[in-house]
C-alpha cells in the first residue's frame, strides 16, 4: 500500500489541509452495497490513534461542509441525502458508514440532466 494521494484540482484550489490530510492518513478503503438504500462504507488507517480520533470528528461534519461549498451542486445535494450517518474511531482507524436512497439519487441525477444545456 502506499500513502493517500488525492487528486484534486491544480494549485490551491480543492482540499485546504490536502498536505496535512495525505501526511496523517496512510491507508483508505471502501464499499458500497446497492439496493433500494444504498450501503457505503469507508475505513481509514491514520498513523495514530490521536489522529484517528481526529479525523472521526470531521467526519462527522463532513455532509454539513460539503452542503456549505455550493448548495446546489450534485455533491451538495447527495451530502443533503445521507441517511444513518456513523462515524466511529478504534486505534488507528477511522470507520464512516451511511446510507443514500436510490429514489433520492435518481431525481438528483434527473434534475441535474434537465439542467444541461446542448
Amino acid at each position: 500500500m502506499r500513502p493517500l494521494q488525492l487528486a484534486g484540482r491544480g494549485g490551491e484550489e480543492g482540499l485546504r489541509y490536502r498536505k496535512e490530510l495525505m501526511q496523517v492518513i496512510e491507508q483508505v478503503s471502501g464499499g458500497i452495497r446497492f439496493g433500494a438504500f444504498n450501503e457505503v462504507g469507508v475505513e481509514l488507517v491514520a498513523k495514530t490513534a490521536d489522529d484517528a480520533t481526529t479525523l472521526a470528528a470531521h467526519g462527522k461534519w463532513l455532509p454539513g461542509l460539503v452542503q456549505l461549498d455550493n448548495s446546489f451542486s450534485p455533491p451538495s445535494r447527495l451530502a443533503d441525502a445521507v441517511e444513518n450517518l456513523q462515524v466511529s474511531s478504534r486505534s488507528n482507524v477511522v470507520s464512516l458508514t451511511f446510507t443514500l436512497p436510490s429514489e433520492r439519487i435518481l431525481k438528483i441525477v434527473k434534475a441535474d440532466k434537465s439542467t444541461i444545456v446542448e
